[in-house]
């Protein structure tokens, strides 16, 4: 199945190229039969193990979801026998990419990662939403601001959100700026400058910087616990065998 996988990412992939017809319709064709040993696999497993035992598993789950968004594939390949106006289905050709996600699961210590990132969320939720609703505030501040200045950057509020979230990230902190100030007056420039020096502070340095440690934190978390147990059994034995020296 891994090598399955791996086959069918790698067809996906060389469909975005312009090849001949006949390449393509062979591509097209491994896709199609991939995609089908897919839902033979579910199928059997299914049978095999009962439905309640089956979604019990969430890589099964994982599997399941990523099979049904591909079955458009399969839908288009069926259909097209006796039907030639299909072309609503080629909307959905696109889910075929998610099915290389299921590479994951063959990943060594995939388990424990996503267990690190779904305490993390659970941890660092309150401060992800704080950031949000900072970068929410900033965003539609700035479009009052600078709106008619340089309405490519803050022209509307979604905009201006985006520009924001750019500057956040340290990239373009130095640009957007520039393009605002192009008609101020000397203090005008300045009070615009220290506005996105704060900014940048704030959101960028600041603001990035707590949450990505709130989550990084959080994710080892459990490594965490297991060396303070470590330390404590030592601890422990230490006083143990001190208290049998001592009685000797």
């Amino acid at each position: 199945m891994l090598a399955l996988i791996i086959i069918n990412a790698i067809v996906i992939f060389l469909t975005g190229f312009n090849f001949e017809n006949q390449t393509l319709k062979i591509l097209n064709w491994i896709d199609v039969i991939i995609t089908g040993v897919f839902v033979a696999e579910i199928t059997t497993k299914i049978s095999v193990n009962g439905t309640k035992k089956y979604f019990s598993s969430r890589w099964n789950i994982f599997d399941f979801t990523l099979v049904i968004l591909s079955l458009p594939t399969l839908a288009e390949f069926i259909f097209d026998a006796d039907l030639h106006d299909i072309s609503f289905l080629l909307v959905f050709r696109v889910a075929r990419i998610f099915k290389s996600f299921r590479f994951l699961k063959f990943i060594p210590g995939i388990e424990q990662l996503l267990k690190g990132i779904e305490r993390a969320l659970r941890s660092s939720i309150i401060v992800l939403m704080g950031f949000v609703i900072y970068v929410f505030i900033v965003g539609v501040l700035s479009f009052q601001f600078f709106g008619n200045a340089s309405p490519e950057h803050f022209g509307n509020p979604l905009i201006s959100l985006y520009s924001i979230f750019k500057i956040f990230t340290v990239e373009g902190w130095y640009e957007i700026p520039e393009s605002v100030v192009e008609n101020y007056t000397p203090f005008q420039i300045y009070l615009t400058y220290s506005y996105f020096i704060f900014v940048v502070l704030s959101g960028g340095i600041l603001g990035m910087s707590l949450v990505n440690s709130i989550f990084v934190d959080a994710m080892v978390a459990d490594n965490n616990d297991d060396l303070e147990k470590k330390v404590e059994d030592l601890t422990c034995e230490i006083k143990d065998l001190k208290k049998i020296l001592l009685n000797k």
